[in-house]
């Protein structure tokens, strides 16, 4: 989870909250817009891989799946592409053979926000891997993979899901989910991102870019 696509996704939401004039959307959600995205900017500063597998970690995680969330390392391959997990593991498997394990990554703020980040890892024989990388720079993710009964590959549920333990952040969630509802970002197609997104070489040799770059700013092939 990086700095920079953190902060492009609090100035999208900050933009929503400034232009929504809606009075029938201030009407239908308590909290003020850009009083909740003050408050979800404290609740998303120092998202990081759990330092333990909590009670309350594993509360959230049960909301997903109904498997258990365990750690693995990331082993990017010098190819790996940023923010493209899914293609990732297409591309390892084409050499290695194998399969995706699809479900979540899990990011953390301490006990009071957590949230679900869709991804894939490879799995091999007995053996899973995760050959991607995270732009933030850790090397030690927790991975929960999605139910046995889920159909359906990556796109088979939400991107972000988020999640917060008491009734009024919980409130926060709602009316930044229904900001990002009302004004939806563009999403790069997994072929845009594969284009322009860094390599684990070259995220390595300095290049750095944000997850989420809007689908406006991307050029040709």
């Amino acid at each position: 989870m990086g700095t920079n696509s953190k902060r492009r996704r609090e100035e999208k939401l900050r933009k929503k909250a400034k232009n929504n004039s809606n009075p029938n959307f201030r009407r239908s959600h308590a909290l003020d817009a850009k009083l909740a995205l003050t408050e979800f900017e404290t609740l998303i500063t120092n998202l990081t891989t759990p330092k333990s597998i909590t009670e309350k970690v594993l509360e959230f995680s049960r909301t997903l799946s109904d498997q258990v969330p365990f750690y693995i390392d990331c082993q990017p391959e010098p190819w790996s592409r940023q923010n493209c997990c899914d293609r990732n593991v297409v591309e390892y498997a084409k050499i290695h053979g194998g399969e995706p394990v699809f479900g979540f990554r899990l990011w953390a703020n301490g006990d009071i926000y957590i949230e679900a980040e869709r991804h894939a890892i490879w799995k091999g024989n007995e053996e899973l891997r995760d050959v991607s990388f995270v732009s933030s720079g850790e090397t030690h993710v927790l991975f929960v993979p999605d139910s046995q009964n889920v159909t359906g590959g990556f796109d088979a549920a939400p991107q972000k899901i988020r999640y917060a333990f008491t009734p009024h952040r919980r409130q926060v969630i709602a009316t930044i989910n229904a900001l990002e509802s009302a004004a939806p970002i563009g999403q790069m197609t997994s072929e845009e991102s594969w284009r322009v997104m860094p390599t684990y070489a070259q995220w390595q040799n300095g290049k750095r870019m944000p997850n989420y770059v809007p689908v406006h700013l991307l050029g040709g092939p």
